[in-house]
Protein backbone atom coordinates (compact mmCIF):
# COMPACT_ATOMS: atom_id res chain seq x y z
CA UNK A 1 0.00 0.00 0.00
CA UNK A 2 2.57 2.28 0.76
CA UNK A 3 4.14 1.54 -2.15
CA UNK A 4 1.50 2.61 -4.59
CA UNK A 5 1.00 6.08 -2.91
CA UNK A 6 4.58 6.67 -3.49
CA UNK A 7 4.46 5.95 -6.87
CA UNK A 8 1.43 7.65 -7.75
CA UNK A 9 3.79 11.46 -7.38
CA UNK A 10 6.67 9.82 -9.56
CA UNK A 11 4.14 8.74 -12.06
CA UNK A 12 2.71 11.83 -12.48
CA UNK A 13 5.81 13.48 -12.84
CA UNK A 14 6.65 11.03 -15.72
CA UNK A 15 3.80 11.84 -17.40
CA UNK A 16 3.63 15.68 -17.09
CA UNK A 17 7.59 15.38 -18.71
CA UNK A 18 6.38 13.37 -21.58
CA UNK A 19 3.68 16.16 -22.80
CA UNK A 20 4.23 18.40 -25.38
CA UNK A 21 4.26 22.60 -23.88
CA UNK A 22 0.85 23.85 -23.89
CA UNK A 23 2.09 27.97 -24.61
CA UNK A 24 0.46 28.75 -27.98
CA UNK A 25 2.33 30.71 -30.50
CA UNK A 26 1.92 34.42 -30.70
CA UNK A 27 -0.24 34.58 -33.50
CA UNK A 28 -2.62 31.70 -32.13
CA UNK A 29 -3.29 33.83 -28.84
CA UNK A 30 -4.19 36.64 -30.92
CA UNK A 31 -1.96 39.57 -29.16
CA UNK A 32 1.85 39.74 -29.29
CA UNK A 33 2.62 40.51 -25.68
CA UNK A 34 4.46 38.34 -24.23
CA UNK A 35 2.59 35.31 -22.19
CA UNK A 36 3.12 35.16 -18.02
CA UNK A 37 1.32 33.86 -15.40
CA UNK A 38 -1.47 36.14 -14.36
CA UNK A 39 -2.66 36.55 -10.57
CA UNK A 40 -5.13 33.60 -11.18
CA UNK A 41 -2.80 31.30 -13.45
CA UNK A 42 -5.12 31.29 -16.45
CA UNK A 43 -4.72 34.96 -18.54
CA UNK A 44 -1.68 36.09 -19.81
CA UNK A 45 -0.08 39.25 -17.94
CA UNK A 46 -1.68 43.00 -18.81
CA UNK A 47 1.65 44.22 -20.16
CA UNK A 48 0.97 47.86 -22.18
CA UNK A 49 3.88 48.98 -24.60
CA UNK A 50 4.66 52.59 -24.05
CA UNK A 51 4.70 54.58 -27.94
CA UNK A 52 8.86 56.41 -27.51
CA UNK A 53 7.22 60.00 -28.73
CA UNK A 54 5.45 62.59 -26.33
CA UNK A 55 3.93 65.69 -25.84
CA UNK A 56 4.32 68.44 -23.75
CA UNK A 57 2.58 68.99 -20.55
CA UNK A 58 2.20 68.07 -16.78
CA UNK A 59 -0.06 65.27 -15.67
CA UNK A 60 0.48 66.52 -11.82
CA UNK A 61 -1.49 69.83 -11.02
CA UNK A 62 1.09 72.56 -9.30
CA UNK A 63 0.32 74.53 -6.17
CA UNK A 64 -1.80 77.69 -5.60
CA UNK A 65 -2.79 80.48 -2.87
CA UNK A 66 -5.20 79.30 -1.21
CA UNK A 67 -6.86 75.83 0.08
CA UNK A 68 -8.24 74.94 -2.74
CA UNK A 69 -6.97 71.23 -2.14
CA UNK A 70 -6.29 69.85 0.98
CA UNK A 71 -2.93 67.76 0.88
CA UNK A 72 -1.55 65.00 -1.22
CA UNK A 73 -2.22 63.65 -3.96
CA UNK A 74 -3.53 66.46 -6.03
CA UNK A 75 -5.14 66.66 -9.31
CA UNK A 76 -3.80 64.05 -11.33
CA UNK A 77 -4.16 63.11 -15.19
CA UNK A 78 -4.23 59.46 -15.76
CA UNK A 79 -1.39 59.70 -18.66
CA UNK A 80 1.87 58.23 -19.43
CA UNK A 81 4.74 60.49 -18.28
CA UNK A 82 5.51 61.11 -21.85
CA UNK A 83 2.08 63.22 -21.55
CA UNK A 84 0.13 61.42 -24.70
CA UNK A 85 -2.10 58.64 -24.87
CA UNK A 86 -2.74 57.06 -28.77
CA UNK A 87 -6.58 56.43 -29.65
CA UNK A 88 -8.74 54.95 -32.72
CA UNK A 89 -11.50 56.78 -31.80
CA UNK A 90 -12.47 60.21 -31.98
CA UNK A 91 -14.26 60.16 -28.75
CA UNK A 92 -11.82 59.24 -25.91
CA UNK A 93 -12.88 59.06 -22.39
CA UNK A 94 -9.91 60.88 -20.10
CA UNK A 95 -9.36 59.90 -16.98
CA UNK A 96 -8.28 61.83 -13.55
CA UNK A 97 -8.20 61.60 -9.90
CA UNK A 98 -9.85 64.46 -8.55
CA UNK A 99 -8.36 65.67 -4.58
CA UNK A 100 -11.37 66.63 -2.30
CA UNK A 101 -11.29 70.30 -3.29
CA UNK A 102 -13.86 73.43 -2.30
CA UNK A 103 -13.85 73.90 -6.49
CA UNK A 104 -17.32 73.05 -7.20
CA UNK A 105 -16.66 72.85 -10.99
CA UNK A 106 -14.16 71.85 -13.27
CA UNK A 107 -13.11 72.82 -17.18
CA UNK A 108 -11.54 70.47 -19.70
CA UNK A 109 -10.08 72.24 -22.99
CA UNK A 110 -9.04 70.45 -25.80
CA UNK A 111 -6.15 72.59 -28.14
CA UNK A 112 -4.76 71.59 -31.52
CA UNK A 113 -0.67 71.30 -31.86
CA UNK A 114 -0.07 75.40 -31.92
CA UNK A 115 -2.85 75.68 -28.52
CA UNK A 116 -5.67 77.31 -30.57
CA UNK A 117 -8.49 76.05 -28.79
CA UNK A 118 -11.41 73.90 -30.11
CA UNK A 119 -13.70 73.71 -27.76
CA UNK A 120 -14.35 73.41 -24.22
CA UNK A 121 -16.99 72.27 -21.86
CA UNK A 122 -17.43 72.82 -17.69
CA UNK A 123 -18.96 70.42 -15.89
CA UNK A 124 -20.12 69.68 -12.20
CA UNK A 125 -17.26 67.52 -9.99
CA UNK A 126 -17.80 64.41 -7.63
CA UNK A 127 -18.18 65.68 -3.73
CA UNK A 128 -15.92 63.03 -2.77
CA UNK A 129 -12.30 62.46 -3.95
CA UNK A 130 -11.20 59.72 -6.44
CA UNK A 131 -11.28 58.47 -10.34
CA UNK A 132 -13.64 60.31 -12.80
CA UNK A 133 -13.94 59.78 -16.32
CA UNK A 134 -14.54 62.17 -19.01
CA UNK A 135 -15.51 61.34 -22.54
CA UNK A 136 -14.79 63.99 -24.90
CA UNK A 137 -17.93 65.76 -26.15
CA UNK A 138 -19.90 65.09 -29.39
CA UNK A 139 -18.46 68.81 -30.42
CA UNK A 140 -15.02 68.66 -29.56
CA UNK A 141 -14.81 65.11 -30.95
CA UNK A 142 -15.05 66.42 -34.40
CA UNK A 143 -11.81 67.88 -34.46
CA UNK A 144 -10.47 64.45 -33.70
CA UNK A 145 -8.86 63.13 -37.25
CA UNK A 146 -6.43 60.38 -37.67
CA UNK A 147 -3.04 61.19 -37.86
CA UNK A 148 -3.32 63.96 -35.58
CA UNK A 149 -2.65 64.82 -32.22
CA UNK A 150 -3.86 67.58 -29.97
CA UNK A 151 -3.72 68.99 -26.38
CA UNK A 152 -6.24 68.85 -23.54
CA UNK A 153 -6.28 70.45 -20.23
CA UNK A 154 -8.35 70.15 -17.26
CA UNK A 155 -9.27 72.38 -14.22
CA UNK A 156 -10.54 72.89 -11.21
CA UNK A 157 -11.77 76.39 -11.27
CA UNK A 158 -11.25 76.99 -7.36
CA UNK A 159 -11.72 80.57 -7.60
CA UNK A 160 -13.74 81.30 -11.32
CA UNK A 161 -13.38 84.80 -10.93
CA UNK A 162 -9.36 84.44 -10.32
CA UNK A 163 -7.67 82.02 -12.89
CA UNK A 164 -4.53 82.34 -10.81
CA UNK A 165 -6.19 79.86 -8.15
CA UNK A 166 -6.83 77.44 -10.82
CA UNK A 167 -5.06 74.00 -10.63
CA UNK A 168 -4.77 72.00 -14.20
CA UNK A 169 -3.23 69.45 -15.79
CA UNK A 170 -2.51 68.53 -19.18
CA UNK A 171 -2.52 66.00 -21.68
CA UNK A 172 -2.20 64.95 -25.19
CA UNK A 173 -4.06 62.61 -27.59
CA UNK A 174 -2.87 61.29 -31.56
CA UNK A 175 -5.40 59.45 -33.16
CA UNK A 176 -4.50 56.79 -35.13
CA UNK A 177 -5.44 54.08 -37.74
CA UNK A 178 -5.40 51.20 -36.61
CA UNK A 179 -4.52 47.75 -38.75
CA UNK A 180 -6.84 46.09 -40.63
CA UNK A 181 -5.20 43.03 -38.60
CA UNK A 182 -6.02 44.51 -35.88
CA UNK A 183 -9.34 45.36 -36.09
CA UNK A 184 -10.68 42.24 -37.51
CA UNK A 185 -8.73 40.88 -33.81
CA UNK A 186 -10.43 43.17 -32.15
CA UNK A 187 -13.74 42.36 -34.09
CA UNK A 188 -13.56 38.46 -32.74
CA UNK A 189 -12.20 38.71 -29.48
CA UNK A 190 -14.63 39.16 -26.19
CA UNK A 191 -13.76 42.20 -23.93
CA UNK A 192 -10.94 41.13 -21.91
CA UNK A 193 -9.00 39.94 -24.47
CA UNK A 194 -9.52 43.48 -26.25
CA UNK A 195 -7.88 45.08 -23.31
CA UNK A 196 -4.92 42.94 -24.07
CA UNK A 197 -5.20 43.79 -27.65
CA UNK A 198 -5.44 47.28 -26.46
CA UNK A 199 -2.68 47.43 -24.66
CA UNK A 200 0.03 45.64 -26.71
CA UNK A 201 -1.26 47.96 -29.40
CA UNK A 202 -0.05 50.78 -27.11
CA UNK A 203 -3.91 52.74 -27.05
CA UNK A 204 -4.16 54.18 -23.94
CA UNK A 205 -7.22 55.51 -23.77
CA UNK A 206 -9.38 52.50 -24.89
CA UNK A 207 -6.69 50.39 -22.69
CA UNK A 208 -7.69 52.35 -19.41
CA UNK A 209 -11.29 53.25 -20.48
CA UNK A 210 -11.77 49.18 -21.06
CA UNK A 211 -10.60 48.27 -17.65
CA UNK A 212 -12.45 50.81 -15.67
CA UNK A 213 -15.29 49.38 -18.14
CA UNK A 214 -14.60 45.80 -16.53
CA UNK A 215 -14.25 46.58 -13.23
CA UNK A 216 -17.21 47.88 -13.37
CA UNK A 217 -19.14 44.98 -15.00
CA UNK A 218 -16.95 42.62 -12.24
CA UNK A 219 -16.22 44.58 -8.85
CA UNK A 220 -15.26 41.62 -7.08
CA UNK A 221 -12.67 40.53 -9.52
CA UNK A 222 -9.41 40.82 -7.97
CA UNK A 223 -7.86 40.56 -10.90
CA UNK A 224 -8.88 43.59 -12.50
CA UNK A 225 -8.19 45.60 -9.57
CA UNK A 226 -4.44 44.48 -9.22
CA UNK A 227 -4.50 45.03 -13.10
CA UNK A 228 -5.06 48.53 -12.90
CA UNK A 229 -3.31 49.30 -9.64
CA UNK A 230 -0.38 47.59 -11.85
CA UNK A 231 -1.11 49.63 -15.11
CA UNK A 232 -1.15 52.84 -12.96
CA UNK A 233 2.46 51.86 -11.31
CA UNK A 234 4.17 51.18 -14.67
CA UNK A 235 3.83 55.08 -14.89
CA UNK A 236 4.54 56.41 -12.13
CA UNK A 237 0.89 57.01 -10.47
CA UNK A 238 1.31 54.65 -7.69
CA UNK A 239 0.00 57.82 -5.16
CA UNK A 240 -3.48 57.62 -7.04
CA UNK A 241 -3.52 53.78 -8.06
CA UNK A 242 -6.11 52.66 -5.51
CA UNK A 243 -7.83 55.39 -5.69
CA UNK A 244 -11.77 54.59 -6.40
CA UNK A 245 -13.55 55.13 -9.80
CA UNK A 246 -16.19 57.12 -8.94
CA UNK A 247 -17.42 58.39 -11.32
CA UNK A 248 -16.89 57.50 -15.85
CA UNK A 249 -19.26 57.19 -18.99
Amino acid sequence: MLRSLFCVPCLSLLLLGSLPSLALPRSEMGYSSTLASSVNGLRPRLQFKLPSRGMPGSRIGGATRGNCVAGQPTLTALIPNTNLGLTTTNQPTIFLYVPKTIAKTGELILMDQTFNTLGSTRLALPAEAGIMGIRLPVEMAANIKPGQSFQWSFSLLCDPEDPSSFITVEGGIERIQPTSGLEKKLQAAPQRDRLLLYADAGLWYETLSTLAELQRSYPQDNTLKQEWSELLGSIGLNAVAAAPLIAFP
